[in-house]
């Protein structure tokens, strides 16, 4: 089972905004990755020095076995 969720995370690393970008077949699933996304943390990309806004894709595989969670930085 795979759900996709999109954030938006501030200079700080926090995430700002999150939403579904592919919720799979089960709406169980797809709210567990949407409640679990707000609670990650992240190191923002930094230009100048500085650290600035970014955009991620959280991948959530949900399995028998466990959950892993691939992120993938889209933006910048």
């Amino acid at each position: 089972m795979k759900v996709t969720v999109k954030v938006d995370v501030d200079r700080s690393g926090k995430v700002e905004d999150a939403e579904l970008g592919s919720h799979g077949p089960s709406k169980y699933f797809a709210r567990a990755a949407l409640q679990a996304a707000p609670l990650w943390r992240f190191k923002p990309p930094m230009v100048g020095g500085r650290g600035v806004l970014s955009t991620w894709a959280l991948r959530f595989e949900f399995t028998r076995g466990g959950t892993t969670v691939v992120p993938t930085q889209e933006i910048p």
